[in-house]
């Protein structure tokens, strides 16, 4: 069925305009997530091309990867199939996502402190066990027949991500640090993205402004709308019913910023900005005896 969140029973929701906001929210939602999705799809193609030519961009071909699949679970939700493990699916690839992240910059911190070892010894088995605890809590989840929103594995989940994205945060602000001293030098190992020059350091800077600004608040908003949620809902409460229009539009806002805007600032940070980023003076030949400036080529003619 197409816009399912449409079609619910009238007595379910409290308030006459309850079915509507539904409706308004799930199809508002389902749009949103599936126009992000076919970009994410058309992005997901153009950096797997130069990937699997050069080497080059894996992290940005994982991330653009989860944050597409993310998209399109999210889509297929709202738009085809009412069904809560599917956001829940999402949530555990958008956790995934984050551990990637922190990890990514994490070792970045490391190496520019010149402590490899941290990163080895601290960093890794702390992300490790997030792996194994999101994944068990997920495994949990799939065997529950119907996933309420006031569910403590929605909580558990948001509120283990927003820690994910504190030891991020604490990475990306030595990181940060030493890109304003203009010390950092960054391989593609971490971030895929080129340096030595101003312009690129801006554009890390720029990057990573944008990742730690928009993952904090997501996670943090996402945190505050599972704790409302679980206050508001209890177990005689479906998921949709809520009191007046204007927590209806709270809730659709909180949702959009805490889901959609992360995922969006992702594809920007991992696609839009490497594709624009090249310099054309530089050449770097491959073991094909391919230049860089081919590889601009494919990505600079990709809108």
């Amino acid at each position: 069925m197409l816009f399912p969140y449409c079609f619910g029973d009238p007595d379910d929701y409290g308030h006459d305009a309850g079915q509507a906001w539904d409706c308004a929210r799930g199809s508002t939602l389902g749009v949103v997530n599936f126009i992000a999705f076919l970009y994410g799809c058309f992005a997901v193609y153009r950096i797997a091309a130069v990937y699997f030519r050069t080497r080059w961009y894996l992290v940005n071909f994982i991330m653009l990867t989860l944050a597409t699949l993310q998209c399109g679970l999210t889509a297929w939700k709202y738009n085809m199939l009412r069904e809560q493990r599917l956001s829940y699916t999402a949530s555990y690839l958008r956790g995934l996502q984050s551990i990637l992240t922190c990890s990514t910059y994490g070792k970045a911190a490391c190496a520019s402190l010149n402590k490899d070892s941290l990163y080895f010894k601290v960093l890794v088995p702390l992300l490790s066990g997030f792996v194994m605890y999101f994944s068990i809590i997920f495994v949990i989840a799939l065997t529950i027949e119907d996933i309420p929103c006031q569910h403590p594995n929605w909580l558990l989940m948001s509120v283990s991500q927003m820690c994910i994205n504190l030891i991020f945060a604490i990475a990306g602000f030595i990181v940060m640090k030493m890109l304003a001293s203009g010390a950092a030098n960054i391989s593609r190992d971490y971030t895929e993205f080129l340096d030595g020059e101003q312009y690129e350091v801006k554009q890390q800077r720029r990057a990573l402004t944008l990742l730690l600004v928009f993952n904090a608040s997501g996670s943090f908003v996402q945190v505050c709308l599972d704790v409302w949620l679980r206050n508001v809902y209890d177990q005689t409460k479906d998921c949709h019913y809520l009191d007046s229009s204007g927590d209806e539009l709270l809730r659709l806002l909180m949702k959009i910023f805490s889901y959609d805007v992360p995922v969006l600032v992702t594809i920007y940070v991992f696609y839009w900005m490497p594709r624009r980023q090249f310099d054309p003076e530089l050449e770097v030949v491959l073991s094909d005896d391919e230049t860089l400036q081919e590889i601009e080529s494919e990505l600079l003619t990709t809108w």
